[in-house]
């Protein structure tokens, strides 16, 4: 009897889920930069997030291609600032505060500036070419040509 049980159970599972739509993973934020920036790492996914996790952190100014780096933040309770902060810097709320703090004593630098809305972001981006940051993937819908995406997460 339990064996039938397990067996219709497993049945009914394999149903839902072969029932289910399969949709593809749409990553629904993107890191964008200025459209003069030329860096691609290679079409390398790992590479681009680790420059831009260094460039964040500030543990280099410059990207690859000699432009200099200009982050920007948005707030810390946001959910595009979180998915950035988990997905490509690797760190928590914590973690990331405990880095600035160390930053701040051995080199004096500050976290990047923090943006408080996505179309000030995207200003802020097509004004300089060194420039980055996050925004939710819907956020693009009438952008400028001035910015690009870097990548997705």
């Amino acid at each position: 009897m339990l064996w039938f049980v397990a067996a219709a159970l497993t049945l009914a599972l394999c149903s839902l889920q072969a029932g289910s739509p399969r949709q593809s993973y749409q990553p629904q934020f993107v890191l964008v930069v200025n459209v003069a920036n030329t860096f691609e790492g290679g079409g390398n996914p790992r590479v681009l997030r680790e420059v831009t996790r260094q460039l964040f952190l500030k543990k280099r100014s410059q990207w690859p291609n000699v432009l200099t780096a200009k982050p920007y933040s948005r707030s810390s309770d946001s959910p595009v600032q979180k998915a950035f902060n988990q997905s490509v810097l690797g760190l928590s709320e914590i973690e990331l505060v405990n880095h600035w703090i160390a930053l701040k004593q051995r080199t004096g630098q500050t976290p990047p500036r923090e943006v408080a809305s996505d179309r000030i972001l995207i200003r802020f981006v097509e004004r300089s070419p060194g420039a980055f940051g996050v925004l939710p993937r819907e956020s693009l819908t009438g952008a400028s040509d001035r910015v690009k995406v870097l990548f997705s997460f």
